[in-house]
């Protein structure tokens, strides 16, 4: 048993898995490195620490073999522990005199073999430099600093302090470190992040704010750069300090917050915006470039703000939006149906919905709310920032289609009637609550080379012929869906396009749920565990439990039923007498 002294508080889960090689040479930073061992280790990682001679003489080993919870390799041995076996190679801190002996390929310690081996296995090698500033000026060390960089040996840049190039600050390294060894989807995704507050200015000296210290967004955004995701933050003046290897442009007003969000999506590509920021509703109507005088008081005039999460999409472009929603002494029912009605409002994909009594010192109790109700209560402001992160790596790169329509369909209105009576006769039962956006469900029924499918967006009672639309083609090659009709067919096209693709049997679809499955706090309910509706990956499980079913009625895992049938009569009918039942 391991002693318990040695054991490190969980942070993160980045590093899970993963083993690092810590290289110590000889320099006064190497005092530093027992906190650098031990917050790896808080991020999950395994660390394995190497000594050369000379960085014995400033920290002894014991002090790493405690930092680690593994012995310390000080010098070569029979036991071969210069064939690099870890995942990572991390110098820290660098020394001029160990970068020249790398870049000249020397191995003369076990530091600069392991160092060779790893670099001879194409593994990541980091180094973290640290000496005098004169040493790192010398031109012949900056040339074999670019000659590793050009051999892929990256370098994590020093501070450069009172003369000297001092080791990064360790929450940097290990960040690069993350990122080196992040296999999450969100890696090399840009993501736009607004934080903190904003003013509105009264006169010269005064101005009108909130209590946003702009801390959920910064932890926002580490947990999706030590993702390896290409982070921005928007900035208000918060109290909050920000990691300085966040890039960042720093705002006042919500104008100003306004301008910088609207030009980083359209000049820098952003497709991933998180509206973290608390930007004011309101803000005074004038601003008098003068101290105002409060002899006779004073009477400030409010107006309200753009919403810039409104206003991004006028851009014209496809964002994945994360809004968030605060409110104060709300029931949790309440919060969670306040929330859902923002997400529809703004037309996000995910939506944090808080109650301000909730949140306190160490403490920030919220829920994540999917479009399609799913709600997932979190407890802090780190949980929210994982939970977040997980929920735009399954659903902004899962595989969506993109809707191409061609004008208006006839078919639509042909199969208008049976569906408003086979919808409504469902909606009686409490089988169909809606057709459209948040799905609880959808009809369609084979016409042509293609199908008919109620629209994403109708009402839960009745529909119109305009909530109908035709499918024509989906073209899996272009990944696209071809359609006639006014509006967007349901995100459950391509689940309904296969079916009928594989099974010419099938002539009638129904999908059905009710608001009891859906509103299970904390679950996702998807047609499966890790998708949501709508995109290639749930399409393919929902065909792959239909082929084992070998049942024309299939109970979903968190989305209601299939019912399959040769008309649409059949299919309403093994519904209305199988009734919901979750697999």
């Amino acid at each position: 048993m391991k002693n318990p002294d040695t054991k490190t508080h969980q942070k993160t889960n980045h590093l899970e898995g993963k083993t690092i090689a810590l290289c110590v040479t000889g320099g006064i930073a190497a005092i530093e490195t027992p906190k650098l061992a031990r917050e790896l280790r808080r991020h999950g990682a395994n660390v394995k620490a190497y000594m050369t001679e000379e960085a014995q003489k400033f920290i002894g080993a014991a002090a790493l073999e405690w930092a680690t919870e593994n012995e310390v390799a000080t010098k070569l041995t029979g036991k071969a522990e210069h064939i690099c076996l870890e995942d990572l190679v991390l110098v820290a801190p660098a020394t001029a005199n160990t970068i020249s002996k790398i870049t000249n390929g020397i191995s003369d310690n076990i530091v600069t073999t392991l160092i060779a081996s790893a670099i001879g296995q194409k593994k990541p090698v980091y180094l973290a430099p640290a000496f005098h500033k004169s040493l790192g000026d010398n031109p012949l060390l900056v040339e074999n600093i670019s000659k590793l960089m050009k051999h892929d040996v990256k370098i994590i840049g020093p501070r450069d302090e009172e003369g000297k190039y001092k080791l990064a600050r360790i929450d940097y390294i290990v960040a690069e470190t993350a990122r080196e060894l992040s296999k999450d989807p969100l890696k090399g995704k840009k993501i736009l992040i607004t934080a903190g507050p904003t003013i509105g200015k009264i006169d010269a000296v005064r101005y009108v704010s909130n209590h946003s210290s702009g801390k959920l967004g910064m932890e926002i955004a580490k947990d999706l750069y030590f993702r390896g995701a290409e982070v921005k933050m928007i900035y208000g003046p918060g109290k909050t300090a920000i990691p300085n290897y966040i890039s960042r442009t720093d705002v006042k007003t919500a104008a100003e917050m306004m301008e910088e969000t609207m030009k980083e999506i359209k000049e820098n590509g952003y497709g991933i915006v998180i509206f973290a920021a608390a930007v004011l509703d309101f803000e005074p109507e004038g601003y008098v470039d003068e101290k105002t005088s409060s002899k006779n008081g004073m009477t400030v005039k409010l107006k309200p703000t753009p919403k810039i999460i409104k206003e991004a999409d006028t851009l014209g472009k496809r964002l994945f939006k994360v809004g968030f929603k605060l409110e104060y002494a709300k029931s949790p029912e309440d919060l969670k149906s306040i929330g859902f009605e923002s997400l529809l409002k703004n037309n996000c994909d995910l939506v944090v919905a808080n109650d301000l009594t909730s949140i306190k010192q160490g403490i920030h109790k919220a829920y994540v709310i999917t479009p399609e109700k799913g709600f997932t209560q979190v407890d802090n402001k780190e949980d929210i920032a994982k939970v977040l992160a997980e929920e735009i790596g399954r659903r902004e790169t899962a595989t969506f289609y993109h809707t191409e329509m061609t004008g208006r369909s006839e078919k639509a209105e042909e199969h208008f009637q049976r569906f408003s009576t086979t919808g409504k006769e469902l909606y009686d039962q409490g089988l169909l609550p809606k057709y459209g956006h948040s799905s609880f469900g959808n009809i369609s029924v084979r016409a042509g080379e293609g199908f008919v499918i109620t629209s994403r967006k109708s009402d839960k009672s009745y529909i119109t012929t305009e909530d109908i639309v035709e499918v024509i083609k989906v073209d899996h090659a272009k990944k696209r869906k071809i359609v006639k009709g006014c509006k967007k067919p349901s995100s459950d096209t391509l689940t309904h396009e296969m079916i009928y693709k594989n099974f010419p049997e099938v002539n009638a679809i129904i999908h059905a749920h009710d608001e009891l499955i859906v509103e299970k706090p904390g679950r996702t309910p998807t047609t499966m565990k890790d998708y949501p509706c709508g995109c290639l990956e749930a399409a393919e499980e929902a065909l792959k439990t239909l082929k084992e079913s070998k049942s024309y009625y299939i109970a979903l895992k968190n989305h209601g039923v299939l019912a399959l049938g040769k008309d649409l009569d059949e299919a309403k009918n093994l519904i209305l007498s199988q009734g919901l039942r979750e697999k």
